[in-house]
């Protein structure tokens, strides 16, 4: 769907409906959400406060673990699009929204798109928290980091989880303080020798300073 364009109530509503086919049909659907959802327009109508807590609820229903592949990848990536149109929404559900992506990861550790999707949304969550005094929310999203990293094994996943770690810990020093107890700085450690490419290694160092 164009950025610009301006879909009206009715094709969004059909949108929904077909959000509703058979769990093993569903996933050009998904994918059509997941453009939507880049549509101001659209995003806004789907995410709203009203409607955009059940759309939530749907699409976590449909990529959780034992659901095909292509839906978990395309749920979190839809999930990720929802961000700019209603952040706040997305960290009242964070509980749910993380527990179903981490689980969803853990089970699919060969699967690098499935990695990098979940490295974001954990991103986009660590930057929606960074200036907030949501203790528990940044507690619940370090914890999400640190299960992610221990399965991760893609360069560009790992340089996102860096990224949204090194954005919690930021001025925080209690995530500072939850970080050391954890010893997160022998699994930063791991990443700092990694050359190729460069900006891995480069965020692991700096923050394994930071937590030193």
């Amino acid at each position: 769907m164009d950025s610009k364009a301006k879909p009206t109530a009715m094709q969004l509503d059909l949108l929904w409906s077909l959000l509703h086919w058979p769990r093993d049909l569903v996933f050009p659907v998904l994918d059509v959400l997941r453009l939507s959802l880049c549509n101001p327009v659209a995003a806004q109508y789907l995410s709203n406060d009203k409607d955009g807590a059940q759309l939530i609820t749907h699409l976590l229903s449909l990529g959780s673990c034992g659901n095909p592949m292509a839906n978990q990848l395309l749920v979190c990536r839809s999930l990720c699009n929802m961000f700019d149109a209603n952040v706040d929404l997305l960290l009242t559900l964070r509980g749910e929204v993380m527990t179903c992506v981490v689980r969803c990861a853990e089970k699919l550790v060969n699967n690098r798109n499935m990695l990098i999707a979940v490295a974001t949304l954990l991103l986009n969550y660590s930057v929606a928290l960074n200036s907030s005094t949501d203790t528990e929310g940044k507690s619940q999203c370090l914890s999400a980091i640190v299960t992610v990293f221990g399965v991760a094994a893609d360069h560009e996943a790992i340089f996102r989880l860096l990224v949204a770690l090194g954005t919690l810990l930021w001025a925080d020093a209690n995530c500072m303080a939850l970080a050391k107890s954890l010893d997160l700085r022998q699994l930063v450690l791991v990443h700092t020798s990694v050359g190729d490419p460069a900006k891995v290694g480069e965020c692991a160092k700096l923050i394994a300073n930071a937590l030193h």
